[in-house]
């Protein structure tokens, strides 16, 4: 799935967990803001999610995205989040 526009590999167990356990889903993110206090925000319940692993994937990458945007300070670029390539395509690493 996408992640800022490059193909990359995305984990399943947060579909698999929802779809098993029927479990409701919200995304969540927290933000150290400039006076040391961390702001969380919380999506609306992912309704349907488990359901399609591949939607389930690009609501959680575009959540992520919105989140590293806001603050890109604070994402763990050191992640190789585009290790995972799609065949011929060429390594960033």
């Amino acid at each position: 799935m996408p992640f800022f526009g490059v193909s990359a590999g995305c984990i399943t167990s947060p579909s698999y967990i929802a779809r098993e356990s029927g479990a409701a889903v919200i995304c969540v993110s927290h933000l150290r803001m400039p006076d040391g206090s961390y702001r969380v925000v919380f999506s609306p319940i992912q309704e349907s999610f488990g359901e399609h692993p591949e939607q389930d994937a690009k609501v959680w990458n575009r959540f992520i995205e919105a989140t590293v945007r806001e603050q890109p300070d604070q994402y763990l670029w050191l992640h190789k989040r585009f290790k995972s390539r799609p065949e011929g395509a060429a390594a960033i690493y």
